[in-house]
């Protein structure tokens, strides 16, 4: 089992019977323990690593799909085994969102239209509900009139 699950206490209960736990039940009593403030902090953990691979990449704005691959990409982030051991999907992505007002939109990248993301949409819940990174100057916004702004 994942050494995430001995931290669960209705999984540290459930193990306690000396019964093996299957794959299923592990999961079942994640499910069963998490709180709404760990939905809250999930979604705000989600809205981290979007700024992280924002920045990152230095680009404005990212299809879903890249999206994806790039919160799955690190083994130590909970996107990869999500949801009963699956990859987060863009539907969950877009949900967990949502509670930011941030909503993907059909976007042209690399000259072929996808739903995704831009970092315009997403500036002011950075700033709202994350800490500022040190080690990072500001990400750059270019609006419409190619202004730019720096963004703490």
């Amino acid at each position: 089992m994942h050494k995430y699950f001995s931290q669960i206490p209705l999984f540290k209960v459930l193990h306690s019977n000396l019964q093996p736990l299957s794959e299923h039940d592990a999961y079942a009593a994640v499910a069963l323990s998490q709180t709404e403030d760990d939905q809250s902090s999930i979604a705000i953990q989600l809205l981290s690593d979007i700024r992280q691979i924002i920045s990152d990449k230095g680009i404005g704005r990212i299809s879903s799909v890249d999206l994806i691959e790039a919160l799955c990409a690190d083994e130590e982030r909970p996107w990869l085994t999500f949801k009963q051991g699956a990859k987060i999907t863009a539907r969950q992505v877009a949900y967990k969102l949502r509670g930011f007002d941030i909503r993907s939109k059909p976007l042209r990248i690399y000259g072929k239209p996808q739903k995704g993301y831009e970092l315009q949409d997403c500036v002011e819940s950075f700033q709202r509900y994350l800490a500022p990174d040190p080690g990072k100057e500001g990400l750059q916004v270019t609006n419409s009139r190619k202004a730019r702004r720096k963004i703490d």
